[in-house]
């Protein structure tokens, strides 16, 4: 009867649920762009300088702290110049201009290494950037 049809509807789901987890352990690495290898210790360290100097200078509204989260997209020129930056998917217009203005004032960045300038004339990075509890 309809009990019956339950468990074997439950005891598919469940062997359905092993299979997709055995596939998915079994999957290939997921596509890696081969100029992240090159691209990639430049990219932590431009990153990791932004993080300090808003852990340094936080945004704040009014004297409290401002919290937020934007995308941001920013180009870089081989000599370290920064061409743009602009952010999309902002939670406030005023964290998006203290995003625009902190990287903006860090600029320029390091110069690319010869195996970068073998590749790019400019970087383009997209990366999110979140202020406050996580």
């Amino acid at each position: 009867g309809v009990r019956e049809a339950r468990k074997k509807r439950a005891k598919l789901d469940a062997l359905v649920r092993e299979i997709e987890l055995r596939i998915e352990a079994e999957r290939v690495p997921a596509y890696q762009d081969p100029a992240q290898k090159v691209y990639g210790a430049y990219y932590s360290r431009l990153v990791t300088r932004v993080e300090l100097e808003a852990n340094k200078n936080p945004p704040t509204r009014a004297g409290s702290s401002l919290r937020g989260h934007a995308e941001v997209v920013l180009t870089i020129k081989a000599d370290g110049q920064l061409e743009s930056v602009r952010t999309g998917n902002v939670t406030s217009e005023e964290f998006g201009h203290y995003v625009v203005a902190l990287i903006t004032q860090l600029a320029p960045f390091e110069p690319f290494d010869v195996e970068m300038q073998k590749n790019f004339d400019r970087l383009v990075i997209r990366a999110p950037f979140s202020y406050g509890p996580r």
